[in-house]
């Protein structure tokens, strides 16, 4: 019989794996953002972290040209980002690694670019600037996306339950002097917008669980409650929260 845990995972998986997106995002801002990029050296080693089944990393492979290394703790996430790679005949420029970001190292030496979509919180916004820099080459970039406040007057209720869920929430002028203070110049930020959280991640995830709640398990059942308070939240919140993007280089 599963545990109370493995229950709970399978659930989560089932829930999202089936999704092209495990948080927010959008593929035009993430073009968008390499685009800003300075010029990448010659054959650079690239690394999405946090990867999920592959979003972020199918666009950076198909604008860099690159192989990309794709770590995520979840096996069955890696498992589908390298069947879904192999299907939009990407196979020989995903490399999908289980593992975990915080102690990650690529083969090759320091990397020329990370980037990281919705996961830095999992370390901290300051956790994983100061456990990333070291595995960046001096003068190497990363593209991290951190949720932020956007407005000092939010609901009570929502500045309650990020006090209780994630202390570190801070707004983008603290992220930036931290992400000085953790040896990188902040070449630019950008907020994903809010219609990309409702369109192309709440929307169909509200409809995937919808199709799951019928014969769903306890476990299940719970995670479509968390998932449903979690989108009443967003909608609650005005618009006083969301992700900034942080375009770094390491100095």
């Amino acid at each position: 019989m599963a545990s109370e845990s493995e229950a709970l995972l399978e659930a989560l998986v089932a829930l999202h794996g089936a999704m092209k997106r495990q948080g927010p995002g959008d593929d035009a801002l993430t073009r968008r953002l390499i685009e800003r990029l300075p010029r990448l050296p010659g054959k650079p080693r690239v690394a999405d972290l946090g990867c999920g089944t592959g979003a972020s990393a199918f666009v950076l492979a198909e604008m860099l040209g690159v192989p990309i290394d794709c770590v995520d703790a979840s096996a069955d996430f890696v498992a589908i980002l390298e069947a879904r790679a192999a299907a939009l005949g990407l196979g020989h420029l995903i490399r999908g690694r289980v593992g975990d970001m915080a102690t990650y190292r690529h083969p090759d030496g320091p990397l020329n670019l990370l980037w990281s979509e919705g996961a830095a919180y999992h370390l901290t916004f300051p956790g994983a600037l100061s456990t990333w820099r070291p595995i960046l080459n001096p003068g190497g970039f990363a593209v991290i996306s951190e949720l932020t406040w956007f407005k000092t007057d939010r609901p009570t209720n929502v500045e309650a339950f990020w006090a209780a869920t994630y202390p570190q929430l801070a707004d983008e002028a603290t992220n930036i002097v931290t992400a000085q203070a953790s040896g990188f110049e902040v070449l630019f930020t950008e907020r994903l917008p809010s219609n990309a959280w409702r369109e192309n991640y709440y929307g169909p995830l509200s409809a995937r669980a919808d199709e799951l709640s019928a014969e769903a398990s306890e476990a299940m059942r719970g995670v479509i409650e968390e998932t449903r308070r979690e989108i009443a939240l967003f909608e609650e919140a005005d618009e006083s929260f969301g992700y900034t993007f942080y375009g770094l280089k390491a100095v």
